[in-house]
């Protein structure tokens, strides 16, 4: 295995970031690399700013207004703030870091060893966020060069010195943490389309009629279900590593974003319009920064979503034909459910543009609008319900199923199926039972249906058993206070 460092996806990222101070550590091993030494000058540049700002707060903060002043002292404590904890977590999460990059390194060679990653698309993926780094630290120079220079006041050339370095320091750590994301997103795509290959030699599987081939099939869904593990630990390490620091940048930019609003009204206001443009070029840098963030961390989220989608949806009679192929393939879905690979600020919230609802839902309930819901798209959607933890979904979900049943007869196989799932779910066990029969009179030699015939069988007697022991239990109880009351009489 090639030192970490050394693959191409991180060559130039971790080189770029070791020269700027925020790589000093080996992503091998964890161990303190040579490019220490450039952390420690950022740290010290960083403080004797910081310490010059407070010192000379006077001849920089402005003071042409109480509430300026009060804006400004709260823009410098959450950069103050920003730069303390980004320095703590420099240190806490090396190897959450470490971890994370290993992760996607072994995804990396899992799909390159099946012949599914993209190489052009990787290198543009990667030139994008070069060209994204370049063009935002472009903006930004040129922008802080113009307000400098035809700043009229001295305070103001001053302010704009002196918070240039903190403020761009705080800019290139965000483009740090996004670059992972970038990368988790790509190969999150990468395996659903290993998966989409997969399931079309399955559909293909049926000419053949051979059970061994199934069966290669069935071990190469499990490439993929190990493929998924280690991009989830992944995902886990990335929260570990940056989900506070995430969490302070978000805060930090949320806040100069409301102190460049209020200078943009206040120099309106007193006719200085082009101060005030000056100022509103800041607020669209970050306001940019805090989109890029959430949209990059979206797109690895909905990546996510689609493949579970994917795995949720494969055909029944696909996965009933071999035994070890269905178990695979039921194993795996659980596994997607447990695995959820979500994007967070240290935990607080998810850096997600789209909210809770699903795309499958939102689907739904557009076409449900437009008065056209498409047979795909309603199975799609129950199939999601009868499989949720909640029972007024799972309700919900047999509800379309049953809807389906009477109007599309051509998949009333997979409907059966689905809604004697649902009701074993739910603990109805009669209904669950009368649809597995049903099914099996389409389909007798079914072994999968013929398994949850068994298991719907089982639950049903041992629910029966229960019934009992609670019916006995309750006489036992009744008896004894009856006989403990007697016994009180006679006394």
């Amino acid at each position: 295995m090639e030192p970490l460092e050394q693959w191409f996806v991180l060559a130039g990222y971790v080189r770029f970031h070791q020269w700027l101070g925020f790589q000093p550590y080996r992503l091998d091993s964890g161990a303190v690399s040579p490019f220490f030494v450039h952390t420690l000058v950022q740290f010290c540049g960083v403080l004797v700013n910081l310490v010059l700002i407070i010192y000379r707060r006077r001849c920089i903060l402005y003071h042409c207004e109480s509430i300026g002043m009060v804006v400004d002292v709260i823009k410098l404590l959450t950069i103050l703030l920003a730069s303390l904890i980004t320095y703590v977590e420099l240190v806490r999460t090396v190897q959450n870091v470490c971890h994370c990059w290993k992760a996607l390194y072994r995804a990396h060679l899992t799909l390159q060893n099946k012949g599914m990653v993209d190489h052009r698309l990787l290198a543009r993926t990667i030139r994008l966020y070069w060209w994204f780094v370049l063009a935002t630290f472009v903006y930004i120079v040129g922008n802080e060069c113009h307000s400098y220079f035809y700043a009229k006041k001295k305070q103001t050339k001053r302010f704009y010195l002196y918070f240039f370095s903190l403020q761009y320091v705080l800019h290139v750590k965000s483009q740090q943490l996004i670059y992972p994301s970038i990368m988790l997103d790509f190969y999150l795509r990468m395996t659903r389309t290993a998966l989409e290959h997969h399931i079309e030699l399955l559909q293909c599987s049926e000419r053949l009629g051979s059970t061994r081939y199934l069966e290669f099939l069935a071990s190469k869904i499990n490439t993929l279900k190990l493929l998924h593990s280690d991009l989830h630990r992944a995902s886990a390490e990335l929260n570990e590593a940056y989900g506070w620091t995430y969490l302070i940048i978000y805060w930090k930019n949320y806040i100069h974003v409301l102190s460049n609003s209020y200078w943009v009204v206040f120099w309106i206001l007193n006719g200085e319009l082009n101060h005030a443009a000056m100022i509103l070029n800041r607020l669209i840098v970050r306001t940019f920064f805090i989109a890029a963030i959430f949209y990059v961390n979206s797109r690895a989220k909905n990546a996510s979503d689609r493949f579970r989608h994917r795995i949720h949806t494969i055909d029944v009679g696909v996965q009933t034909r071999s035994k070890s192929l269905f178990t695979m393939i039921e194993s795996f879905i659980l596994q997607t459910k447990m695995e959820t690979i979500r994007l967070t600020a240290g935990g607080c919230f998810t850096l997600n543009f789209e909210p809770i609802l699903t795309k499958f839902e939102k689907k739904y309930n557009q076409e449900l609008k437009d008065g056209n819901v498409s047979t795909t798209t309603q199975f799609e959607y129950a199939y999601c319900m009868v499989r949720s933890d909640f029972t007024s979904d799972m309700k919900t979900g047999l509800v379309l199923l049953e809807d389906l049943f009477v109007k599309h007869p051509e998949g009333r196989r997979d409907y059966l199926y689905y809604m004697a799932i649902g009701h074993t779910r739910l603990k109805e066990y009669s209904e669950a039972l009368k649809h597995a029969q049903a099914f099996l009179e389409i389909e007798p030699n079914n072994q999968q249906v013929i398994a949850l015939e068994e298991l719907i069988k089982k639950r049903m007697d041992i629910e029966g058993m229960k019934g009992v022991a609670k019916a006995t239990g309750a006489v036992l109880v009744f008896g004894g206070i009856v006989g403990l009351g007697l016994a009180l009489l006679k006394k």
